[in-house]
């Protein structure tokens, strides 16, 4: 970015407009910067009648200068208030022209498939959406377009704060609680990271950001002052240890239950939980979430430090931990002392080797991914494994199959002990979508159930396949190489929603739609060994006639998308440039490496660092 940035207070003030408070250097104020307007149809009303109307309205007035984000921190309100920047364009609504109109009929199928309809409606006015309850594809193309389109407005939560390269010339923080109720907010890391979203290299003098507050409700000073605490950068987050935060938490508790600092020690290390409760709170499942960060810690320094040939295997412990964030900033920590923060980790040390067995498995355990509590049980359970996969593989491998071996595999990941696992959704409704998840059904319909899409996306599409492929890595470690394999393709079931490894591998390929593409494996199964997008694209047009006679017209139009791209990436030339030579400036630039950016018909070379 080398733009420079310009701060401002944004206020919904009490005759309904708009002022924009400039900081810096100079001062200077905008006062009613957006025009009311009558909406159609409307006999009395005035546009906007609230803060957030106002908001919306300065939103799409900045946006004739580049795109403007408008950052909510709740996702459940993105849409309400990008229908509010719709509302704003009055009688004179223009859809925007975009131009990969291949790409926006993508995006418009996928969200189609979503039950994403009102996203897709908004997008046509140049009003793009994004939070993290989408699902994978519809916001894998809001992303792309964000990239290739110059959108009008994006508003968005936090999910754009990181790893997603987008022009802003404007970032308005209209809402920056998570809950109004107890208060709590961003903080200043994700503030400063969406922020610095602002301004475009080459294309913006400044990128502005701005703040907005409502100079009519009680809590006007607190906003303010909360606005100019975000805009101090020297309030940016420190970094704090996040071990010291468990070990803190875990004496915390011990405390609750009137059990002194010596007592804990021996109870951590004897791995028994039992006295840490009270009358009213059985904290055993707090402690042994602690626990499974902490634990994963210790096992895997264990590992690197050779200490199973120590006499004392929790001897490292001391000179290792006197360096760490933990240690330094128990110091100055009224409710712990340092040398606690050592003999809590030595007496845990003790559970841990003891938990993890014979030195011969720490590897295996380290390399699972997953707490050591949980990887420990896998080992306990590769007989019950072996069989789950042998009654698969002499099944049809239908998708009732597919379902029962997914039913089996659950039931074996809920046995583990790990709260990372588990979750709190009814049982009826997780049945009801891992019916319809594993049969390719669309998640317009499987929203229809009861938290239908977050099931998909946190339960099958996370949760589960992060379970199975710990599984897998114990498989090959005890050279149950087919088995492994087989609970891989499970995993990637998971993961995408569908019933056999031939649909997975059209998905994979480019047909980036579980319905079109459960539907088109039923037709080129039997030729998808190993699947290019060169060789699926000749196996459709070689079953042309198939596919044309059997399946869907959503199929139809997903495979002209496809065919469309591959023959667009097939007659592309790469631009050739001719040999050149850096002299006088190569001298100046550090990095070995130059970008190429390109502004409008220009090309330019740049360092990373844009010096």
């Amino acid at each position: 970015r080398l733009a420079n940035q310009r701060f401002g207070i944004l206020k919904w003030t009490r005759s309904k407009n708009i002022d924009i408070e400039w900081l810096g250097d100079p001062r200077s104020f905008t006062q009613s910067f957006i025009e009311p307007f009558r909406p159609p149809r409307a006999r009395t009303r005035v546009f906007p009648q609230d803060k957030n109307e106002g908001f919306a309205s300065t939103a799409l007035k900045l946006s004739k200068l580049g795109t403007v984000l408008l950052f909510i921190a709740q996702a459940r309100w993105i849409v309400t208030n990008a229908k509010k920047v719709l509302a704003s364009m009055g009688a004179n609504k223009q859809k925007v022209v975009w131009k990969n109109q291949n790409l926006f009929k993508t995006f418009y199928l996928a969200c189609d498939e979503a039950g994403e309809n009102e996203i897709f409606e908004l997008a046509e006015y140049g009003i793009l959406c994004h939070h993290g309850k989408l699902s994978t594809e519809v916001r894998n193309l809001l992303e792309k377009i964000m990239r290739e389109e110059k959108p009008r407005v994006i508003v968005s939560t936090a999910t754009l704060g990181q790893g997603v390269n987008i022009g802003i010339s404007t970032v308005i923080f209209a809402d920056v609680f998570m809950n109004h109720q107890n208060e709590s907010k961003i903080d200043s890391k994700d503030f400063w990271n969406i922020a610095g979203r602002t301004g475009r290299a080459f294309v913006d003098i400044e990128g502005k950001i701005l703040y907005a507050v409502d100079e009519n409700h009680w809590s006007y000073n607190r906003d303010i002052q909360l606005c100019r605490d975000y805009f101090d950068i020297s309030n940016m987050d420190k970094a704090t240890s996040g071990l010291l935060f468990l070990i803190k938490k875990i004496k915390n508790i011990a405390t609750q239950c009137n059990i002194d600092f010596d007592l804990l020690l021996q109870l951590i290390s004897e791995n028994d939980f039992s006295r840490l409760t009270t009358t009213s709170t059985n904290y055993s499942e707090d402690i042994l979430e602690a626990f499974d960060w902490i634990d994963d810690i210790l096992l895997a320094l264990d590992y690197k430090k050779v200490a199973f040939f120590d006499a004392d295997s929790s001897a490292w412990i001391d000179d290792y931990f006197r360096n760490s964030l933990a240690y330094i900033q128990a110091q100055n920590d009224s409710n712990i002392i340092q040398e606690e923060v050592i003999q809590f980790l030595k007496a845990r040390n003790k559970a841990v080797i003891r938990i993890a067995g014979h030195s011969s498995h720490w590897e295996s355990i380290v390399k699972s991914g997953i707490p050591l509590s949980s990887s420990v049980l896998i080992e306990e359970h590769v007989e019950e494994i072996k069989e789950i996969v042998q009654i698969y593989n002499q099944s049809e491998k239908n998708i009732s199959d597919t379902i029962e071996i997914i039913k089996r595999v659950e039931n074996l990941i809920q046995q583990m002990p790990s709260t990372s696992f588990k979750h709190n959704f009814e049982k009826t409704d997780v049945d009801l979508v891992r019916e319809k998840w594993f049969s390719g059904v669309s998640l317009s319909d499987i929203k229809q159930i009861n938290n239908g899409q977050k099931i998909c996306v946190e339960y099958f599409g996370m949760t589960i396949p992060w379970a199975i492929n710990a599984i897998v890595r114990k498989l090959y470690d005890l050279s149950l190489d087919d088995e492994a394999e087989v609970l891989e393709n499970i995993a990637l079931f998971s993961e995408i929603g569908l019933p056999n490894i031939f649909a997975v591998k059209i998905y994979l390929s480019g047909i980036r739609s579980r319905v079109a593409s459960l539907d088109l494996s039923k037709i080129i199964n039997n030729d998808l060994v190993d699947v290019s997008k060169r060789k699926l694209f000749n196996l459709i047009i070689s079953n042309q006639a198939k596919i044309g006679k059997y399946c869907l017209p959503v199929t139809s139009e997903w495979i002209t998308i496809f065919e469309t791209e591959q023959n667009h990436s097939n007659g592309t030339d790469i631009p050739k440039v001719s040999n050149f030579t850096l002299k006088k400036i190569s001298e100046t630039i550090e990095s070995n490496v130059l970008n190429i950016r390109k502004n409008e018909q220009s090309v330019y070379l740049c360092s990373p660092d844009f010096k």
